[in-house]
């Protein structure tokens, strides 16, 4: 548990820096460890999705760069995306650190309404549409920023 703490950590502080800075992460929804399901985002705090893809054994390289490729263009023109940044792991060697993921994606909205539009959109279905037949596994980390 506490290497996935520090790993999620890590994405926060990269998202940070990348993004909005100067924000402070937001509370936690709950103090209960674990889900936060059914819980609602206050209005006006900005989202941030980050998205982990573990590739299929057998996945070109050629497939990956696509996947990256389609993150850009696809998932890059949806009009709720303020910012949005794909690619393969940095490989830090520190034992905290999960570089067993192949592609990371992180997007950033101005609110949970923006996320939602972009949950919906056309590009992001066609996205799931085209790649999602090369992915064994898909991890999400929402979080929010006020």
């Amino acid at each position: 548990m506490l290497i996935r703490i520090s790993v999620f950590l890590g994405w926060v502080g990269i998202i940070l820096v990348l993004g909005w800075s100067g924000g402070l992460l937001a509370e936690p929804v709950s103090s209960k460890a674990g889900s936060h399901e059914g819980a609602r985002v206050e209005s006006g705090q900005r989202f941030i999705h980050t998205v982990l893809f573990w590739l299929k054994d057998g996945t070109t390289d050629s497939k990956k760069k696509a996947l990256i490729k389609d993150c850009k263009d696809l998932l890059g023109s949806i009009a709720t995306v303020k910012y949005l940044a794909a690619g393969e792991p940095a490989g830090t060697p520190r034992e905290v650190v999960d570089n067993s993921f192949d592609v990371g994606l992180v997007v950033h909205f101005e609110d949970s309404t923006g996320h939602d539009v972009y949950q919906t959109a056309e590009k992001h279905l066609e996205f799931i549409e085209r790649n999602n037949d090369i992915w064994e596994r898909v991890q999400v980390y929402d979080i929010t920023i006020p």
